[in-house]
């Protein structure tokens, strides 16, 4: 049997001066497809910190709501809101 690795299949690159991120969909040997959102952040003598979250595609739907609400809530400017508390907040 030929084992399979997890492979890249799109990749969008942002930099925002010292730091860079990246969000990436990878499929796994099962053929599910799934999101990485990493930053990369330079720090002293050229050493960089990274950190990564994963999106399984049974949250993706959720995590694209509540990251567009926050976006609408940023441009907006508007202090008036409270924040809500997504469904997964009990698993934590």
């Amino acid at each position: 049997m030929e084992e399979r690795r997890k492979e890249e299949i799109f990749t969008k690159k942002v930099k925002a001066g010292r730091r860079t991120y990246y969000f990436d969909v990878k499929e796994n040997v099962n053929n599910d497809r799934y999101l990485i959102i990493s930053e990369t952040k330079s720090v002293d003598f050229g050493k960089q910190d990274r950190f990564r979250i994963m999106v399984f595609p049974e949250d993706i739907d959720n995590f694209k709501d509540a990251f567009m609400d926050v976006v609408d809530f940023i441009k907006s400017g508007d202090d008036s809101e409270e924040e809500e508390s997504g469904d997964f907040s009990e698993e934590y």
